[in-house]
């Protein structure tokens, strides 16, 4: 057994509703460095999936056969969630030329395992082209919603995406004082207190707030202090 290759096909094979073929497989592995034989492949994948050690799915369905790890499996958790593997995509194309060499290896290195996670498809929105004007496709009823909020100084309740563990979770949060909308090279910034007795300030891009509703309460304004804590 190659330990090496087999968790190589593991990273390479998506989750559930994806999959790939072993044609597939066989092209990424050999961009990667890794020369095997289609019957080789498919011995290595069938000897995953009869180990049921993998969550490794097949469809025999159709010919060729497609491969998929199962999206409830016990071992999911430690992998990258679709969520963080586009965040990811966009944080590697905002890197600013200034940062360490090592910092932008790591994040170009993540940006790879995002690409596995996506089956090699980046999303529309992220495509070279397209990043300049990421605000177009935001939901224009959440950025009326906060500018609103913002406006007339009220409180509003939000589902905010945060990273907890390296998974992402929309969060529900019953208070949200909005204070301010930034732009920031091409993508939409929010800027936000949460509770009544958090004194930190936030800044996450709109496309990680939803559902937002403003409530008959007025919004918290922050001090010059706290603005100081914004993350």
């Amino acid at each position: 057994m190659n330990s090496q290759r087999h968790l190589t096909i593991l990273e390479l094979i998506p989750y559930q509703p994806s999959s790939i073929s072993t044609s597939e497989l066989k092209s990424k592995l050999s961009n990667r460095g890794m020369v095997v034989s289609a019957r080789m492949l498919q011995r290595d994948l069938q000897a995953m999936f009869d180990s049921s050690s993998f969550g490794l799915e097949k469809d025999i369905r159709t010919k060729p056969y497609g491969w998929s790890i199962n999206a409830q499996w016990r071992g999911a958790s430690t992998r990258m969630s679709m969520e963080v593997a586009e965040h990811y995509l966009l944080l590697e194309q905002l890197l600013p030329h200034s940062l360490p060499s090592d910092i932008k290896q790591s994040v170009h290195v993540k940006a790879e395992q995002a690409l596995n996670r996506l089956n090699g498809q980046k999303p529309s929105w992220l495509d070279e082209d397209h990043h300049k004007h990421l605000k177009i496709n935001l939901d224009s009823k959440v950025v009326s919603q906060i500018e609103h909020a913002i406006k007339f100084k009220r409180a509003a309740s939000a589902n905010i995406c945060r990273v907890l563990y390296k998974e992402a979770h929309w969060l529900a949060f019953s208070e949200v004082s909005f204070f301010a909308l930034v732009e920031q090279t091409g993508v939409l910034m929010a800027q936000f207190m949460v509770g009544t007795l958090h004194d930190k300030c936030y800044q996450l891009p709109i496309y990680r707030i939803r559902n937002v509703q403003i409530l008959q309460k007025p919004s918290r304004t922050p001090s010059q202090t706290q603005l100081l804590t914004l993350r």
